[in-house]
């Protein structure tokens, strides 16, 4: 029913080339037209007007901080982030990581756990979901931008954070891996949750500078 419905259709709107490639697998005969998602880059490219959420979150001066923004914990495969954890945190001691997005609570639950079970509860922050001006904090707060995703047509988060000037490690599975490469914003790696840590480990050197204390 819904392939001969595809089928009939004129064109299908996809997000991104990957997104693309994924439709064209299943061997549709309708055509894929992509048109990208955009943003109005003036909401972004001002950092002067959001408070710094480092102020907002004792403990974070003077680190590397690494936000994972998303939908939810377990869409976004924060596990694979948990299992890398350990070794960020070897590696460097400057490195502290906020994970913002709502999710499944009882997932969430188990990945608190995991990262108390290893010591690691200090160096890790759930925000929940951010809108608004703490989202833009959180953007404009951090140092390095990570999407771990096993899936995903495009990354409108990727493209947010990309706007604020931020650098970004996504997998090779988020639709704007290639502009990502082409542009040179960050880095592209497999789902491979050591992978994804030395991509951490190597972009937290060359990001932005660590925030110093001040008053707030």
């Amino acid at each position: 029913m819904k392939r001969r419905i595809i089928n009939n259709a004129k064109a299908i709107h996809v997000a991104s080339q990957y997104e693309k490639e994924n439709y064209e697998a299943l061997n549709f005969k309708t055509p894929a037209i992509i048109i990208p998602r955009g943003l109005d880059l003036s909401e972004y490219s001002s950092r002067a007007e959001y408070q710094d959420l480092r102020r907002k979150i004792s403990g974070t001066f003077g680190k590397k901080s690494n936000t994972f923004p998303g939908k939810g914990p377990s869409e976004k495969r924060v596990g694979s982030i948990g299992r890398s954890v350990q070794k960020i945190v070897n590696a460097r001691d400057d490195i502290f990581l906020i994970i913002a997005g709502s999710g499944d609570q009882n997932y969430v639950s188990k990945i608190k756990s995991l990262f108390k079970k290893k010591g690691l509860s200090k160096r890790v922050l759930f925000t929940g979901m951010l809108l608004s001006d703490d989202k833009l904090s959180a953007f404009h707060g951090s140092d390095v931008f990570v999407l771990p995703s096993y899936g995903e047509n495009f990354g409108i988060a990727v493209l947010e954070a990309m706007a604020c000037n931020l650098p970004v490690i996504i997998t090779n599975r988020v639709g704007l891996s290639n502009d990502v490469k082409e542009c040179g914003a960050g880095i592209v790696t497999n789902c491979g949750h050591e992978e994804i840590a030395g991509a951490i480990i190597e972009c937290g050197s060359q990001g932005r500078p660590a925030h110093q204390q001040g008053p707030g």
